[in-house]
């Protein structure tokens, strides 16, 4: 052994030198080493959130998108919008969510949540996050890109951990320079130690980032017991070089001993299930031996180069009296044991009682000023759909959380009609149908055009209270028969019919000139103008007997005669009460069949809400109607379209079906979405490698499609 530590100071300038240089190339192959930022892949293999993770990596590959919470400070309004914009234009951003309320506005600070369709550890979400960062310099971010990018252990924590070190070295030590040689060969084996990383097929993000202070702290003891060994042997020696011969051989011993225990104590972090301990324990005892072989091999020439400086920077070191300390263990050595005892065992029973958080809020500062919001991914077989579904209704009722998102309660759930379109937004669908045709869908679907009878005067209210203010139908009903429908609309009832009205409210309601009216009201009653009587009456007397009269028949012209047959008809206080069918209304009326059919359905399905239909059912119903000629008239191109889409990616079976090129270019055509053929071949080869043939399904290859278009070609 005393060969060896002689060897060693005889050529600790060598071995400084040596060191320095490999020291800088780690620093190179440091930027080398593969960072696994995935702490899911340390999970050992029987976890349960190891299994489910594993499980939905398979089944549901498309699930790749990712959040960043971007808060601002002191943003004026124009500002506000003009940020958002700004964010809107981002490449890769698929959406912004922000508005005026106070769930993105608190006090100074502005929040901005970008949704990203990508893994938060891609291309795309990198060039996200330093986008922000660089260009738009926000008060704080947080969310799933957040978490992978930014730095476990802030740059300033470290500094903030070194200074404190430092501080307490100085304190302590008899010389202002000697804690910073210590730091100097610490450091030295500190980025040895990163750059040699490079063994390992990966290194955690946490490992990487904790690695160098836990290095410092568990190692800096060897430089104080080694220079301390040496201040010793310069007494008795008159050369430094025979003190730091004599120093190192005869603290080497206790300093092996020391790191020899510490290594053994990390190498024990192997054996967790939680593997992350592996890989904390293999590359901190790593860093350990390297600081042992680092203090004898640079910090000796350290010490004797710089000698003479540690002398002129000499000073005082702080050295508290423990006297009294060490008498009082002195008195209580019998009664400590028993103390520590029950500490232990007190302590042991508390241990369970300790709240675990598994959250870093108190990091977050965007947490500070507005709720961090979480979310819980069950995976489950499906036969216990049913079982599921029942438990993600219960959830919704939780005030605790803010949205269940579940088969059952999405495309599965069967909705009333006025829930539809709600529906359809919150699950991000531009397909947006008008309240009428929901209704007349709906109601086709339960009763399968079953016959509707209605009374007059339930038609006539219907019409001018309903579909007159209905946009969809309203352009429907022509301006004549609009004329009719107000004309009798005052006679709907037999109150109205028998009601006794003077000559001139008969004459304004008919549409007979007052002067006309006058002259036959004489042929009627002789010449009393004050003489009332009911529409029935007048109208069967200018029938009967005006029209039939030669003097008087020239005061009616051919469409005053046919409104009053019409009248005549209809004021039939049989007429009036019994319930009619389209085509009975549609020959009073003389409206088409098809608009009164119409009508019907559609004042039907206005007193029933009650009925429910799922996404896929709706869908599907609504495109055979629009096959029919009465309903055609209601669906455009484009709806029809839109309605083709739901009704596929509301069937499980349909977007959950692996597809080959072939079947994926027909499935896509019938959608309405052509891709050339060679762009094709290019998504199947970016989802699988080289490999053509593999299968995907619909909602994997949208996803593939979309994360292309997104990155640079």
């Amino acid at each position: 052994m005393r060969r060896i530590t002689d060897f060693m100071v005889k050529y600790c300038y060598v071995f400084l030198i040596a060191f320095i240089i490999l020291s800088s190339v780690s620093l190179y192959l440091a930027t080398k080493v593969n960072i696994n930022e995935d702490i899911m892949e340390y999970l050992p293999k029987t976890s349960e959130t190891k299994i489910g993770k594993d499980i939905m990596d398979s089944s549901f590959p498309e699930m790749d998108s990712s959040i960043l919470n971007v808060m601002f400070k002191g943003l004026s309004k124009s500002d506000k919008k003009r940020t958002l914009t700004k964010l809107e234009r981002i490449k890769g951003v698929s959406s912004v969510e922000y508005d005026n309320t106070s769930e993105y506005n608190h006090g100074k600070y502005t929040l901005y949540i970008l949704n990203v369709s990508d893994y938060a550890r891609s291309k795309t979400s990198k060039h996200v996050y330093d986008y922000v960062k660089e260009e738009l310099k926000p008060a704080a971010m947080s969310g799933s890109i957040s978490d992978e990018y930014k730095p476990i252990l802030q740059i300033w924590i470290v500094a903030v951990a070194i200074t404190c070190a430092m501080i307490i070295l100085i304190l302590l030590s008899e010389s202002y320079l000697e804690p910073f040689l210590y730091l100097v060969s610490i450091g030295i084996a500190v980025f040895i130690n990163k750059g040699t990383n490079i063994i390992f097929p990966s290194v955690s993000s946490i490992t990487n980032s904790i690695v160098a202070i836990l290095q410092l702290a568990l190692s800096m003891d060897y430089s104080i017991m080694l220079s301390n060994r040496f201040k010793q042997e310069k007494a008795r020696h008159k050369s430094k070089v025979n003190a730091m011969k004599e120093a190192l051989y005869h603290s080497f011993s206790a300093i092996s001993s020391s790191s020899v225990t510490t290594i053994v104590g990390l190498l024990a972090l192997v054996f967790m299930s939680f593997t992350i301990g592996r890989d904390l324990g293999f590359v901190l005892a790593k860093g350990v031996l390297l600081s042992l072989v680092s203090i004898f091999c640079c910090l000796p020439a350290l010490l004797l180069l710089f000698d003479d400086m540690i002398a002129k920077t000499h000073k005082k070191s702080f050295s508290p009296n423990l006297e009294k300390m060490g008498k009082y263990s002195y008195i209580t050595r019998y009664i400590q044991p028993v103390l520590i005892v029950l500490l232990f065992i007190v302590t042991y029973l508390l241990k369970g009682n300790i709240k675990v958080l598994y959250t870093g809020h108190q990091q977050d500062v965007v947490g500070r000023h507005f709720p961090a919001t979480n979310q819980i991914a069950i995976v489950y077989d499906n036969k216990y759909e049913n079982l599921v579904g029942k438990y993600c209704h219960e959830l919704e009722n939780d005030k605790k959380i803010d949205q269940v998102l579940c088969y059952a309660n999405t495309i599965g759930e069967d909705l009333e009609y006025n829930k539809l379109n709600k529906k359809l937004k919150d699950l991000g669908q531009s397909t947006q149908v008008d309240d009428e045709l929901i209704k007349i869908i709906y109601y086709n679907y339960y009763t399968k055009n079953k016959t509707t009878r209605i009374t007059l005067d339930e038609f006539i209210t219907f019409i001018r209270t309903t579909i007159y203010n209905s946009d969809t139908l309203n352009k429907k009903i022509d301006k004549d028969t609009r004329d009719n429908l107000d004309l009798l609309s005052k006679f709907t009832n037999n109150e109205e019919i028998n009601k006794k009205r003077n000559i001139n409210e008969l004459s304004n309601i008919l549409g007979i000139n007052g002067k006309d009216a006058e002259k036959i009201l004489i042929l009627y009653n002789s010449k009393n103008i004050n003489t009332s009587m009911t529409i029935k009456d007048f109208v069967n007397f200018l029938l009967n007997d005006v029209a039939r009269d030669k003097e008087y028949s020239s005061y009616l012209d051919n469409n005053t005669i046919t409104r009053l047959r019409k009248l005549q008809s209809f004021t039939d206080s049989n007429n009036i009460t019994r319930k009619m069918n389209a085509d009975e209304l549609s020959d009073i009326f003389g409206i088409d069949k098809n608009l009164v059919n119409q009508l019907l359905l559609f004042y039907r399905t206005t007193t029933d809400s009650s009925t429910k239909l799922s996404l896929n059912e709706f869908a599907g119903f609504s495109l055979n109607l629009s096959n029919q000629d009465t309903y055609k008239n209601y669906f455009d191109d484009n709806k029809k379209k839109s309605l083709t889409l739901l009704k596929d990616l509301s069937d499980d079976n349909i977007i959950n079906k692996k597809l080959n090129i072939n079947e994926m270019k027909s499935s896509i055509s019938s959608l309405g979405i052509n891709i050339n053929d060679d762009v094709l071949k290019l998504l199947y080869i970016y989802y699988d490698g080289s490999n053509t043939n593999t299968k995907i399904s619909l909602n994997t290859f949208a996803t593939v499609a979309l994360n292309m278009a997104s990155q640079d070609a």
